[in-house]
């Protein structure tokens, strides 16, 4: 996928959103992979893993929502990671 695209795309304003757009605008990298899976399922394994990291006590970016989101959305959904750019000085 096309940077510009996946910058288009990330319109969102909560705080998971609003760092992965900068990241990308700072040069991150940046993968979406092929195929989809369903949001249900995914929402399902993202609502597992928020369970543990609050039992744990570690803390998350937007994970709440994503369940949330996820639960709600009715199509199939793309996978993909966006990698901060590290800064060297």
């Amino acid at each position: 996928m096309e940077r510009e695209l996946l910058e288009r795309l990330l319109v969102g304003n909560d705080e998971a959103s609003v760092a992965a757009l900068a990241a990308l605008r700072c040069g991150g990298s940046h993968v979406v992979w092929e195929g989809t899976t369903s949001a249900g399922a995914l929402a399902r394994v993202y609502e597992r893993r928020l369970r543990h990291t609050r039992r744990r006590g570690i803390e998350t970016t937007s994970l709440a929502h994503a369940v949330d989101q996820l639960g709600r959305h009715q199509h199939p959904v793309r996978l993909g990671q966006i990698r901060a750019g590290v800064q060297i000085t």
